[in-house]
């Protein structure tokens, strides 16, 4: 005999003295607590259900449906798994492309940034020396011309003027010594 069928029949004897001794217990029923009795008819729904898919599992393996389930997984299953898994290393390559295009274009961006900025830093300081540089000589202008004509005075020459039409207090000073 099978040895497949060996095994099939102990199993069903199993569950026959399972059913047996499941039926003598359920018997006694009268003597459990109601939480006792609540769990006897889970285990025996419990064991049906397990049974009866046992019963499908026997008939699935006696109709040899496993071996065309076997074969489909070979020539259908995976060769879509396949296909889906390059399909999958396509859309990340794709991904990837577009990310190190993306950041390739961001790189530039802020270099070109950098760039402006450095170079509007470069004109701030430039206009900031003009300036400065502008403003110093005309301080060293009216300071000059206010030496000169002090040592014109202090040497006796009282005919010195300077431009009195200045703001502030080098108008002030100019209109004093005119």
């Amino acid at each position: 005999s099978n040895p497949t069928d060996v095994r099939i029949d102990e199993i069903k004897s199993y569950a026959e003295r399972h059913a047996k001794l499941l039926d003598r217990l359920i018997n006694y029923s009268d003597d459990f607590t109601f939480e006792q009795e609540e769990a006897i008819v889970i285990v025996k729904e419990g064991t049906e259900i397990y049974f009866r898919k046992l019963d499908d599992l026997y008939s699935y393996h006696l109709e040899d449906k496993w071996r065309n389930d076997l074969v489909l997984i070979r020539t259908e299953l995976i060769p879509l798994i396949n296909q889906i898994n390059e399909n999958i290393n396509g859309i990340i390559n794709h991904q990837r492309s577009i990310t190190d295009k993306t950041s390739n274009e961001l790189i530039s961006k802020i270099s070109q940034t950098q760039t402006i900025v450095i170079l509007m830093i470069i004109v701030a300081l430039l206009i900031g020396l003009f300036i400065a540089i502008t403003s110093t000589n005309a301080v060293n202008k009216i300071v000059s011309d206010v030496k000169y004509a002090l040592g014109e005075i202090s040497n006796g020459n009282l005919n010195v003027s300077l431009d009195s039409n200045q703001q502030g207090e080098v108008g002030y000073i100019a209109s004093t010594l005119n």
